[in-house]
């Protein structure tokens, strides 16, 4: 098939849960080969109290150059400053470091422990500091949370900085003097959650700032200027003026309301702006966050450089996009076009039908508003029509008309229009019906956002997309319509996904141009009729960690799943799938160690 000269390649074809170490297997690179040596690297579980794996991965080549075992349980990796040492954190509390190198032994990784009963669950490296956030078991130990101090390779302990209870995640950049320690209160859910400052030169506390309810992500602006904490509970974004450690004084409202469950951020300071991936809305929200040093030259009085203030439009939302179900993260390409986002679920569709068949016109005539249609086949009350091709009365050109309940017979049907009224003439046309009727195996509600990807059959596939609102109409236990765009043809029947709720997970491709769903890759393992990989889709499982890297001719995001076993490669000039790399495991977190 033509779509097997794209490059697509499958990697140690291990089935999900197989743990065996197959050859690493070499593709011819696509474009030049001459680029920066560049790595993603990415830990995996194999389960069953068997060392995780470290993968090293070759940007260009899409080959793995080097797997390590590393402690058992892996639950969080970060790149230390610089990006050539990796820092894993383990279940038990046990961390991991070593050099990034395709020559990476075993026995040069080291390992350190965090106090007992720590619990620690998230790692920020500093230029001089590794921060590990610990909730402890509380009320059992003392102190009830902190943030560990570490220092050398293997990490160790230097002291421990109390904080507010349930410490989750820590907001700053490795070149900033303070940093912000997220903690969720003594009940998660429910409390108001903080942040602390915490002063890097002297690692010490200098402020305690009130955020929304469950906070769970922070992100900072490369130029140390702002940092923004995700309220899930309170679906909000906190903004702290970083100059002046404090809530910032605008925008108005602080904080600001997006979509629901925002859970992860990116940002493209170029074009500033922070972009939410939004669990529970199902969407990601778009937000403006110039400062008045973007807008207005150094030497305006009003905008001081060292704490330059917010622009007029600053904290404006500029767009909440529909997305699949329950998006867990979301990476932006750094040149501003688009942003891709993992979708943990998306459900299944048993099949699909389009009632999109033409009727010929053969006239019509119009009385009090209402035209009466008399064509070759008869239409369903409630179902839309575009009318085209009409030359007399060409007003009625156009639509969506919905057909009328009175009026019907086996060769006519009624519309209601608002234009004047005119003189009835014959004339000639076609009609077009846009209902879909899409079987799933949970119902929807009446105007609820849903989209479809995975569609096969060439007959129908543009249904593939949308956002489409479900109609009134064709609602069950197992059905449900939406309006689909006019030139839909008839299809038999089908199966894919739409991103309600569900059973496999997708990533949405969003325009950060046109703030819409551009495409959307289905986890759901379809392959080729000849078993190779498909590029439209990905393997079956359920994405939670995407990351994205710049490069020539094209740049690459990389998807890892929980429940899957490989590392998907998506190209981003063509947004298909390059390859799947086998990670010897479940999928547990990746980064990329530098950008062009």
């Amino acid at each position: 098939m033509a779509s097997l000269a794209l490059g697509v390649v499958l990697l140690g074809a291990a089935g999900c849960g197989d743990v065996f170490r197959p050859p690493v297997s070499s593709i011819s690179p696509v474009g030049p080969a001459a680029q920066p040596s560049r790595y993603a690297v990415a830990t995996a579980d194999p389960g069953n109290g068997q060392p995780g794996i470290f993968n090293i991965i070759d940007f260009s080549g899409d080959t793995t150059l080097n797997t390590t075992d590393i402690g058992v349980s892996p639950e969080y990796m970060v790149l230390g400053f610089g990006g050539t040492e990796a820092i894993n954190l383990n279940h038990d509390d046990s961390v991991n470091s070593f050099g990034v190198s395709p020559s990476l032994l075993a026995n040069q990784v080291q390992t350190s422990t965090l106090f007992a009963g720590a619990n620690a669950n998230s790692i920020f490296p500093s230029s001089s500091f590794i921060y590990f956030t610990e909730p402890y078991n509380c009320p059992a130990l003392t102190p009830c949370a902190a943030i560990a101090e570490t220092q050398g390779s293997p990490p160790s302990v230097k002291q421990e900085l109390g904080v507010a209870p349930n410490p989750v995640y820590i907001a700053g950049t490795a070149s900033s003097s303070r940093i912000y320690a997220i903690s969720q209160g003594a009940t998660p859910g429910t409390s108001t959650g903080t942040v602390t400052a915490i002063q890097t030169a002297t690692n010490s506390l200098s402020n305690t700032i009130p955020v929304g309810i469950n906070p769970v992500f922070g992100i900072m602006t490369t130029d140390n200027d702002r940092a923004y904490i995700l309220n899930e509970g309170s679906n909000s974004v906190s903004v702290i003026n970083v100059n002046s450690n404090a809530l910032d004084v605008s925008p108005n409202p602080n904080p600001i309301p997006v979509g629901g469950g925002p859970v992860w951020a990116d940002l493209y300071m170029p074009g500033s702006l922070l972009v939410t991936a939004n669990s529970t809305g199902n969407s990601v929200s778009v937000i403006t966050i110039p400062l008045c040093s973007v807008e207005a030259v150094t030497s305006n009085p009003n905008c001081d450089a060292n704490n330059p203030t917010d622009a007029s439009t600053f904290g404006s939302v500029l767009a909440t996009v529909p997305v699949g179900n329950d998006p867990q993260m979301v990476t932006v390409l750094q040149d501003g076009t688009r942003a891709y986002v993992a979708n943990f679920n998306a459900t299944n569709v048993s099949s699909y039908s389009v009632a999109g068949d033409t009727a010929a016109i053969t006239g019509f005539s119009i009385s009090s508003n209402v035209a009466t249609i008399k064509a070759s086949n008869n239409y369903v009350a409630g179902s839309v029509v575009d009318i085209a091709g009409l030359t007399a009365g060409s007003f009625l050109n156009g639509g969506p008309y919905t057909v009328l309940a009175s009026g019907l017979s086996p060769t006519q049907f009624q519309i209601a229009f608002t234009s004047p009224n005119v003189a009835a003439t014959v004339d000639s046309g076609t009609a077009i019906e846009g209902t879909a009727t899409i079987t799933a195996p949970n119902s929807y509600t009446s105007g609820e956002s849903v989209m479809l990807g995975g569609l096969r059959n060439g007959v129908g596939s543009s249904l593939n997309g949308g956002p489409y609102t479900v109609l009134p109409a064709g609602l069950s236990a197992t059905q449900f319509e939406v309006e689909v765009p006019v030139g839909t043809t008839a299809s038999t029947a089908d199966y894919g996904t739409t991103s309600v709720a569900g059973t496999y997970g997708s990533v949405s491709v969003v325009s950060l141009g046109t703030y819409t769903v551009t495409k959307t890759i289905v986890f759901d393992g379809l392959l080729n009729p000849d078993g190779s990989a498909n590029i439209n889709h990905g393997p079956y499982c359920h994405p939670n960690f995407i990351n994205s890297i710049a490069g020539t001719p094209t740049g690459k995001v990389y998807v890892t799943c929980p429940d899957g076993n490989y590392l998907t490669v998506i190209e981003t000039d063509t947004d298909v799938l390059r390859a799947l790399i086998n990670l010897l495991g479940y999928g547990v977190q990746m980064r990329v160690t530098a950008q062009e």
